[in-house]
């Protein structure tokens, strides 16, 4: 005896979870909740279907302030589903474990106040009806992928299951993980691809993107990506965000703090609430440019980010910032400047854009048989200045100045365009 499967065994593993075993692909619908979405017309949140979704939010639930101003953030952003962990596995066992089950009360305000679903972990088969009572997604983390009794109980709740691939588990133990959910009678399974361990060291895992195409081959349940704990890095989660929706994940679980140098687990990888919006932006692109659409909800008129709300500490009273050690300021100072990083790329883009119209605005002039070059409309262009700078805060000379260099990239744009045009002398 071998102990290899037989073709019959094997023709029946992940019987349930293999991609014939539907007509069509799992779609796992979440109701949306809170009072904003009160409404029978209100449609779910569809997982695995067109649309992509993203769940974003701090590592673990730490406090109210903290965990409501997270909520807010991702979801003024574009989240419809927020992230928070009440109990958390640490290697260490002297670091934050979590509130238990204190965190699910400050969840259900979160969830009420904001609209978003809630996605929050469970480790103990014992805790499952608990936290399937509060929570709209049971993850199970990648430390439990293989825990038996644990996916068979969170198999027999109504509750969909966002399951973690175990971080040396191969794509077949992760189906056959699944399977064990299933088995148990619970089909609304979320995959999570989240990196596996490799003997690279310049991220935290490595993100297995081939694992994403090779899952929706495989297999008809939705797939998601935590490019968070892939990367272990901050600046790398949005890179690793894009190649995910470009190849076909289904959804996002992202790590977003208000302040992570001040965050008890997990900081140096999550993204502060700005860098998280323009994740939203730069992901809806990609998705588009896929043949699928960001599903980022409705927002309401006073979930607008103020400034301050994404700055991570930068605008913190100075006593505030006197109150931290030496390597958590640098941590400071280096998210800020991933913060300008993002900003200057969104200004350029902007500039990009900009200059695209221009040269469209010439060529129409071209074929209307008017100047391109026209003094009238930069004067009014900058006249417009004045007001711009003071709604900005901004002193008006260094604005005129960033204006004039704009519309002097966009005439010569014009002209060049205007010169490559002309009829050639015969």
């Amino acid at each position: 005896m071998t102990g290899e499967p037989t073709a019959t065994e094997r023709a029946r593993v992940q019987a349930l979870t293999a991609r014939g075993a539907v007509a069509e692909r799992t779609v796992v619908s979440i109701p949306r909740v809170g009072a904003e979405f009160g409404s029978s017309q209100t449609p779910d949140i569809k997982i695995g279907g067109r649309t992509v979704v993203i769940a974003a939010g701090p590592c673990a639930v730490e406090n109210q302030e903290t965990l409501l101003a997270a909520a807010r953030a991702v979801r003024s952003a574009g989240a419809v589903m927020l992230r928070g962990g009440a109990f958390k596995p640490r290697t260490s066992p002297y670091t934050f474990q979590g509130l238990g089950a204190e965190a699910f009360d400050l969840l259900a305000e979160a969830r009420e106040a904001t609209g978003l679903a809630i996605v929050t972990e469970v480790l103990d088969p014992r805790h499952v009806d608990l936290v399937a009572q509060r929570a709209d997604v049971l993850q199970v983390g990648a430390r439990n992928m293989q825990n038996y009794a644990l996916l068979a109980e969170v198999g027999r709740v109504e509750r969909p299951v966002l399951l973690k691939r175990g971080f040396s588990a191969t794509v077949d133990e992760l189906l056959m993980a699944a399977e064990h959910v299933m088995a148990n009678g619970n089909t609304r399974v979320i995959l999570c691809e989240r990196g596996i361990r490799t003997f690279e060291t310049k991220t935290r895992n490595t993100l297995d993107v081939a694992a994403v195409p090779v899952l929706k081959r495989e297999t008809h349940l939705p797939v998601f990506v935590d490019p968070s704990h892939a990367a272990g890095r901050a600046h790398l989660v949005i890179p690793l965000a894009l190649a995910a929706i470009a190849c076909g994940a289904d959804g996002l679980l992202v790590e977003v703090h208000p302040n992570p140098a001040a965050a008890r687990s997990d900081g140096e990888q999550s993204l502060t609430p700005r860098a998280f919006a323009a994740l939203v932006r730069q992901v809806a692109g990609v998705a588009s440019a896929v043949g699928r659409e960001l599903d980022v909800g409705r927002l309401t008129p006073d979930e607008s980010a103020t400034p301050n709300e994404s700055d991570n500490g930068a605008s913190s009273p100075i006593h505030e910032l006197a109150d931290l050690d030496l390597p958590s300021l640098l941590d400071v100072l280096a998210n800020v400047r991933d913060d300008i990083e993002t900003v200057d790329r969104e200004i350029i883009s902007l500039l990009a854009r900009r200059v695209a119209l221009g040269r469209r605005a010439g060529r129409v002039k071209r074929v209307a048989g008017v100047p391109v070059v026209d003094p009238i409309q930069e004067h009014a262009v900058l006249d417009r200045a004045r007001s711009l700078a003071e709604a900005a805060g901004l002193p008006y000379r260094d604005l005129a100045a960033l204006l004039r260099g704009m519309i002097a990239i966009t005439r010569r744009a014009q002209l060049n365009d205007a010169a490559v045009e002309s009829p050639k002398p015969q």
